[in-house]
Parts: C-alpha cells; structure tokens; sequence
C-alpha cells in the first residue's frame, strides 16, 4: 500500500512539474512577443521621427529593423519607399511602393505615392 501511495504521489508530482514548465514555457512566449511588438513601435516612430526631421539614413536604419520583426508589414515599404522618393533613389522607391502595394492593395495611398513617384520620374506608361 505504502509503494502504490509512493508512485502515486511521484505521478502526481511529475505531472504537476510538467504542467508548471509548460506555463512558464507559455509565459515566455507571450512576454518574447510583447518584446518584439514593443520593439517594433519603438523603431517604426522612431523612424517617423527622423524622417519628420529629415534624418532619412536613421530613418531608415529604424524602418529596415522594423522589417526584419515584421516583413509583412505593407506600411514599413510605404514608408520606405517615400523616403527613398525624398532621396531621388527612384528604383528602391519603386522596389518599396510595389511591394507594400503587393502586401495590401486596397490601400489607395500606396497606389498614390507610386502614381507620384512615375510622374515625378515624367514616366506616363
């Protein structure tokens, strides 16, 4: 009776263990995407800062680290590509506006700023 208490009382115990890591497992997880989700709207106005100021290459710097946490994120090409307008650096302006345009196509502001981005260039195909 004694033994059958003992495995019991050891099941118990290692089922208990289990359960305890897999919350603290969870946790984690839950506080890592916290992280990354604080991280990214630290960097993404961070970069709205510096482009407001005209600091583009920081802005940059910030929106590229913005999308290494989130690549699918249409508005930091968006807003890459405008910067890259402002610079003159068409081709990585257009790269930036398509695939944001790609990422969410119902956005009309994308498909402006593209629109912009042609004319400026005196492109009219």
């Amino acid at each position: 009776m004694k033994r059958t208490f003992i495995k019991k009382f050891i099941i118990i115990q290692s089922l208990l263990v289990t359960h305890l890591l897999s919350a603290q497992i969870k946790q984690d997880s839950i506080s890592n995407l916290v992280s990354i989700e604080e991280e990214f709207q630290s960097n993404f106005y961070e970069a709205l800062k510096q482009k407001g100021i005209e600091n583009f290459n920081k802005a940059i710097k910030n929106l590229n680290r913005c999308k290494e946490l989130y690549p699918n994120q249409a508005v930091i090409y968006y807003e890459l590509g405008n910067i890259y307008l402002k610079l003159e650096e068409y081709d990585s302006s257009e790269k930036n506006l398509k695939k944001a345009i790609f990422l969410d196509n119902k956005n009309i502001w994308y498909r402006d700023k593209l629109y912009n981005l042609y004319l400026e260039q005196n492109n009219y195909e």
